[in-house]
């Protein structure tokens, strides 16, 4: 995207241990870089890594199970050094100076504050561009147009699970919940929603 300026556009997306980023933890990140077609960029891998919880002792079982909670737990990487590695993959990606992430997710608040507990918030503001992209606001907006103009409202539901089936976008219910695969959803999403922009058209 030319409008970018330099910048990069990544789908990103985490996996937590609850909702408050206060009191639980994250424990899957993912960032996926994009090319113009708005699919995975091949010539740029993803950054996709399991973190070990700090807060071992809460887990709201209806956030994550037993089992994810578990090989978290046994398998994840310390925070630190996993805070090091995504700083050595940023600096793969061959940005221009002062050039970032410009984030694409879905529900980007909720994300974005545990990504802040993890680096810190300088790290966070080196990172990524505070213009971010987001699913669910877009969905929002376009049902916002929809109903002010008297049209079918085209997302009864603003998950990733709606968004998807809205757009008769695959969706495998075993595979949801992983960073990676919730990160190519919302990428396929973002792209249909772009395609069918007749829903902003006069």
């Amino acid at each position: 995207m030319i409008h970018l300026n330099g910048n990069v556009l990544c789908v990103v997306d985490c996996e937590t241990t609850g909702l408050d980023p206060m009191n639980y933890d994250m424990w899957q990140f993912c960032c996926v870089p994009l090319n113009f077609a708005l699919k995975p960029d091949k010539k740029r891998s993803p950054f996709d890594i399991k973190l070990k919880p700090q807060h071992i002792e809460n887990r709201q079982p209806n956030a994550i199970s037993k089992r994810k909670f578990n090989d978290a737990v046994l398998y994840g990487m310390d925070y630190e050094v996993a805070a090091n590695l995504f700083n050595e993959w940023f600096e793969r990606l061959g940005l221009g100076l002062k050039k970032r992430i410009v984030p694409l997710a879905q529900n980007w608040p909720f994300d974005r504050g545990f990504i802040i507990e993890w680096l810190g918030p300088d790290a966070f503001e080196y990172y990524f561009d505070p213009r971010y992209r987001d699913t669910m606001v877009a969905a929002a907006f376009v049902n916002d147009v929809c109903d002010h103009t008297a049209e079918a409202i085209p997302f009864p539901g603003v998950s990733l699970r709606r968004l998807a089936c809205c757009m008769d976008i695959e969706w495998d219910h075993k595979s949801a919940h992983d960073a990676f695969y919730d990160s190519v959803k919302t990428a396929e999403v973002y792209r249909q929603m772009i395609l069918k922009t007749r829903y902003i058209q006069e």
